[in-house]
C-alpha cells in the first residue's frame, strides 16, 4: 500500500539519515542544515562499512533512529485521535512497533545504495521551534532530482526530524491514513492496528 512512498524514501534516508543531534547550535537555519549534513555523514558511514551483515545493518540503523528521530511526536500524530483512546500499555507497544516498522522497512532496502548524493537547497523557519530544510537528491544515472523537505524541530536537547515530505507526499500523513483505515476496519479498536503490526513483526521474523 505504501510501496511507492517507501521506495522513494529509501534513497532519502540513506543520504540524509533519520534525525537529531545535540552538537549543533539551537534554533537556527544554519544549525538545522548542519544537523542534516552531520546525520547524513553518519548514515553513509554505516552503509559504507564493508561486509556488514543484514542484522548488523539493522542494528546500526536502529541506533541512529533511536538517537535522532522523535518517535513519540511522530507516532502520536500518526495515531491521531486514537491516541487518546489507547491506554498507556497500548501506547508504548504501538510506539515500539511503529519504530520497528520504519527501521525494518528501510533496512531491507539500504543495501541497494548506489551512490546517490544530496544537495541542501535552503531552509525557512516555520514557527518558534520548527524549520523546513529543503534538499534535492541526485541519482548517479543522471535521472531527475528528487525534491525532499525535512521538518526539523529545535529543542533544549538539539534537533530532531519530525516529518519528511517527498515530492509533496507527506510521510506522517501517509502513515496516519493507513493506520486510521486499519483501525476503522477493526471497529475503531486500536487493538486491530496493534495486531496488524504484531503480525508484520512475526512475518518479518
Amino acid at each position: 500500500m505504501l510501496g511507492r512512498w517507501r521506495r522513494t524514501l529509501t534513497v532519502l534516508l540513506v543520504l540524509v539519515g533519520f534525525g537529531a543531534t545535540t552538537a549543533q547550535a539551537q534554533g537556527s537555519a544554519e544549525g538545522a542544515e548542519a544537523f542534516l549534513a552531520d546525520i547524513g555523514d553518519r548514515t553513509i558511514a554505516v552503509l559504507a562499512t564493508p561486509d556488514l551483515s543484514a542484522e548488523d545493518l539493522r542494528s546500526e540503523l536502529e541506533q541512529i533512529f533511536v538517537d535522532t528521530f522523535d518517535t513519540r511526536t511522530i507516532g502520536r500524530f500518526v495515531l491521531g485521535r486514537y491516541w487518546n483512546d489507547a491506554n498507556d500499555a497500548q501506547r508504548e507497544e504501538y510506539l515500539d512497533l511503529f519504530q520497528a516498522l520504519v527501521v525494518d522497512t528501510y533496512a531491507r532496502r539500504f543495501r541497494g545504495y548506489q551512490g546517490e548524493r544530496f544537495n541542501l537547497v535552503g531552509t525557512r523557519q516555520i514557527n518558534d521551534t520548527d524549520y523546513l530544510v529543503t534538499t534535492q537528491i541526485f541519482r548517479p544515472n543522471g535521472g531527475p532530482a528528487v525534491n525532499v523537505d525535512w521538518r526539523v524541530r529545535a529543542s533544549g536537547d538539539g534537533y530532531a526530524v519530525i516529518d519528511v515530505i517527498v515530492e509533496r507526499v507527506n510521510m506522517t500523513i501517509t502513515y496516519r491514513n493507513e493506520f486510521g483505515a486499519i483501525i476503522q476496519r477493526s471497529g475503531g479498536n486500536i487493538e486491530g492496528l496493534l495486531d496488524a503490526l504484531r503480525n508484520r513483526e512475526t512475518d518479518a521474523g
